[in-house]
């Protein structure tokens, strides 16, 4: 009859061959299983007979004093023992994943099964490790992220790669922003420029320019019409009383430079008579250029007005059209209107000139108060076309020219008041 030691002994043998036994093959692992429970069930009768408890590690003990085991199987299984223990403890302690004690228990099977193959094969190093890494390969388990170095070696230089591109992102986005930044600041320092010496291109021309203008009488004075043979009198020989004996509304003359606008302007009772009817008061659905009738005719309101048909021919504000233009705006000296009545002569100077689809705004003609008028100014000054460097203010007065740029738009003119003389 086996004894418990003999039995002890035979259950380490057992768990040690199925241990092998999980490496290499399944097939057997079912008999052996059978053959630990039966040793198991035996210990557990033989327990139930002596009444008595067996204390811990006393199977080694016992057996490394019968002698009846080898010494290098005794090491294998205090390995064993060993093995089972520190991963008891491991999962007692619930600071590691199944996936890491799963790979610490096959570090540990690793070193029993070399050392076993130490002693029984007695192989060299390499053909041991190559043994084992086959062995794990049976097996199928796969190495935990967490533990390999290999892993972590590559996870470490990926994520240095990632944080080197970020950096040089990061730089190339920091001097193109830098780059962009001085071309902003090169335009705005340019246009500012631009802006200065135009100004003091306007301001020259307004000092140096007599607003009774040149002498020169012009071509084409042999045209009858009166939309032709007005538009090359100069103002110094524009006489109010012959004028007024052919139509007594005769409030004044306007020019503006760098188109073909130059006329007398009339004022009826209301906006509608000089849409179609000419400066001898025939009916013409060319119209004339006439004062709004809600205007004093000496242009002391904030905001006079002026209008006239924008004819194909360029007669009448026809030629007005050009103020958009940039060719027309690049020469400073266009920037001026000059108006001459019976009394004085005045310079005037553009702020504004933009197209708008048909509207009462920009034809307001009293105001509330400054604060009101000063509001008006600044809508009439973002809706141009091109920045003037000309300052308006609420204490100035201006000059509205209205016209139609087509069928759907109006072309606008906005100038301020900057120099008056008497007329002579």
């Amino acid at each position: 009859m086996k004894t418990k030691k003999d039995l002890q002994i035979e259950l380490l043998k057992l768990e040690e061959e199925i241990e092998l036994l999980t490496l290499n093959e399944k097939d057997k692992m079912q008999q052996i299983g059978k053959r630990i429970k039966k040793a198991k069930k035996e210990i557990e009768l033989l327990d139930l007979k002596t009444s008595s408890k067996p204390k811990k590690n006393v199977e080694l003990l016992s057996l490394e004093k019968t002698k009846k085991i080898p010494k290098k199987e005794l090491e294998i299984l205090t390995l064993e023992k060993t093995k089972k223990l520190n991963l008891k403890k491991l999962e007692n302690t619930k600071k590691f994943t199944k996936n890491e004690i799963k790979y610490i228990e096959l570090e540990m099977t690793q070193k029993v099964e070399q050392k076993r193959l130490e002693q029984e094969l007695k192989i060299d190093v390499p053909k041991l490790d190559q043994k084992i890494n086959t062995l794990i390969q049976k097996q199928e388990i796969k190495e935990s992220p967490i533990l390999s170095s290999n892993t972590l070696e590559k996870n470490v230089e990926t994520s240095n790669k990632k944080e080197l591109k970020l950096k040089i992102f990061y730089i190339i986005l920091l001097i193109s922003s830098i780059v962009v930044l001085f071309f902003i600041l090169k335009l705005l320092l340019d246009h500012r420029t631009n802006d200065i010496e135009l100004k003091s291109q306007i301001t020259d021309l307004i000092n140096n320019t007599e607003i009774t203008l040149d002498n020169d009488s012009g071509k084409n004075e042999t045209e009858e019409s009166d939309y032709f043979k007005y538009m090359h009198v100069p103002l110094i020989s524009v006489d109010f009383n012959e004028l007024k004996k052919k139509n007594e509304d005769t409030k004044g003359w306007i020019q503006v430079s760098g188109t073909n606008v130059n006329y007398p302007y009339v004022q009826g009772s209301d906006n509608n008579y000089y849409l179609s009817h000419s400066f001898d008061k025939s009916y013409n659905d060319m119209g004339w250029v006439f004062l709004d009738y809600r205007n004093s005719a000496d242009l002391i309101d904030k905001n006079s007005i002026l209008y006239a048909h924008g004819l194909y021919n360029n007669t009448m504000f026809g030629s007005l059209k050009q103020v958009i233009e940039p060719n027309w705006y690049t020469n400073s000296e266009n920037h001026t209107i000059k108006i001459s009545t019976e009394n004085e002569n005045s310079l005037w100077e553009i702020f504004s000139t933009y197209t708008i689809q048909p509207e009462s705004f920009y034809l307001t003609t009293n105001f509330e108060d400054d604060k009101s008028f000063e509001a008006f100014l600044i809508t009439l000054q973002s809706r141009s076309v091109y920045t003037y460097p000309t300052t308006v203010s609420s204490s100035d007065r201006i000059l509205t020219l209205s016209s139609c740029y087509d069928d759907n738009v109006r072309v606008v003119v906005h100038a301020k008041l900057v120099k008056t003389n008497t007329r002579d």
